[in-house]
């Protein structure tokens, strides 16, 4: 996974089910902003902030075509 210029190998789990002419993909994991020299943001002169850590869902789903 690159971002920002950094670059960092990410395991990551996938889940995956065929249903007639649909095969669907899914997964989740977790990076960390800083990991990424990414800032997490602050908000109100720093008294709310933003977890360092954010987590990735995804959800595809490919249509086979005959």
């Amino acid at each position: 996974l690159q971002m920002h210029g950094v670059e960092h190998r990410v395991l990551i789990p996938v889940h995956y089910r065929r249903v007639g002419s649909r095969i669907e993909f899914g997964g989740e994991f977790v990076i960390r902003q800083t990991d990424y020299a990414l800032k997490p943001e602050t908000v109100a002169g720093g008294t709310i902030k933003v977890n360092d850590k954010v987590a990735i869902r995804f959800h595809v789903v490919i249509t086979i075509v005959k």
